[in-house]
């Protein structure tokens, strides 16, 4: 009987042990903010020649978001490209995007690993200088505001601090056009896709060192 009652005891203490070390490997909660690389790639049938000889460019930007909880996180964001233009005549073509949503953080606290979903609407802008058009070089301007959906990893190498890789897509196409500064009815579909990765820091775990 006193070795039943003693087995129980140790195996209540090895029990308690263990949670104890049971510990936080990550967090969301609070203030974030991402610095961030990434390579864009985009589809137009409009803008076949720029589609088809500038389909890719790096750029980079900075992310803020905040995490109510956990689970859901409110973001903003500013990326800039700049587009290749060795293989197009053109002085320069560039992007920028600004993206406003909601991640959804998934895992808990105790994983060093949070994957996450994202949704919301960005705000995206294209100009290209001086771009060959027919017999004469124009400036053109596209821009709009479409939704977009992604997801990705955030990976924690010690509180505050983590890396992650993501990718966004645009999904609406229609987009309002500017040639050399005066707005016309043409409205072009565009596409973009970025891949980023980044290095992002918990302000609120930071309070906390």
């Amino acid at each position: 009987m006193k070795k039943t009652i003693l087995f129980f005891l140790l195996l209540a203490s090895a029990s308690v042990y263990g949670q104890g070390e049971v510990r936080q490997r990550s967090t969301t909660k609070g203030l974030n903010a991402s610095a961030q690389m990434h390579v864009l790639g985009w589809a137009s049938t409009y803008f076949l020649y720029l589609d088809k000889n500038s389909p890719t460019g790096f750029g980079g930007g900075l992310w803020v978001g905040y995490g109510v909880t956990e689970l859901i996180e409110p973001y903003l964001s500013y990326n800039f490209t700049g587009m290749g233009t060795s293989d197009i005549d053109a002085q320069g073509f560039k992007m920028s995007h600004f993206d406003a949503g909601v991640r959804i953080n998934l895992a808990g606290t105790v994983h060093p690993v949070r994957p996450y979903l994202q949704a919301g609407y960005t705000y995206l802008k294209g100009t290209v200088d001086q771009v060959i058009n027919g017999s004469q070089y124009d400036d053109v301007e596209f821009y709009g505001g479409k939704p977009h959906l992604g997801g990705g990893l955030r990976y924690f190498l010690k509180i505050p601090v983590a890396v992650f890789a993501d990718g966004i897509f645009t999904v609406g196409k229609k987009s309002k056009t500017r040639l050399n500064g005066s707005e016309i009815p043409d409205e072009p579909d565009v596409t973009t896709f970025r891949i980023n990765i980044g290095i992002s820091l918990n302000l609120a775990g930071l309070a906390e060192k």
